[in-house]
């Protein structure tokens, strides 16, 4: 599940912000903003040198790992991601709210359904049961994204009871 939300947050918000709406941003905003990546909460786990986990003790998944290739990733390009973690309690459903900035600019917020997402991409389904969570997601990076740094921060929690499942944010340069 984790896996998915780490696939959403590197493709899905530039695939779904379309070309016109990009440029359209850029040109409107490009020379205001500081393109620098900024974090304003508590200090949170490297998974890697992009992602970090701003997960609770108590959340429902602990990330043991993601690893990405190519590192980083690159516009017009496959990017593999394979990951491994542990679901700690079943989870019979799953959204992921996502943001993603460009420099200090807001581009997106979505929220994802992340079993829709999992049977898209994983050919699995919820529930999820309690235990080790492994696998590999394949997606493509859009050619059309603009070069800067991009922030983009996702909280998944479960459906039934709002419970945080985890929270990652991801600062990248294409």
């Amino acid at each position: 599940m984790f896996l998915v939300l780490c696939q959403i947050v590197l493709s899905h918000p530039f695939s779904n912000f379309g070309l016109q709406q990009v440029q359209q941003a850029w040109r409107s905003f490009k020379s205001s903003f500081d393109f620098t990546p900024h974090v304003t909460e508590d200090e949170g786990r490297p998974i890697n040198e992009l992602i970090t986990d701003y997960s609770a003790k108590d959340d429902l998944a602990e990330i043991k790992y993601v690893h990405l290739d190519p590192m980083p990733p690159r516009r017009s390009s496959e990017l593999r991601v394979d990951g491994l973690g542990f679901i700690k309690e079943r989870i019979e459903g799953a959204t992921a709210d996502v943001i993603v900035k460009y420099g200090s600019f807001q581009l997106l917020s979505r929220t994802y359904d992340l079993c829709d997402e999992m049977q898209r991409e994983l050919n699995r389904t919820c529930p999820v049961e309690a235990g080790e969570f492994k696998d590999t997601v394949i997606t493509k990076i859009p050619g059309y994204i603009f070069p800067g740094w991009y922030t983009i921060e996702a909280t998944a929690k479960r459906t039934e009871d709002d419970k945080q499942i985890g929270k990652v944010i991801v600062h990248v340069r294409f």
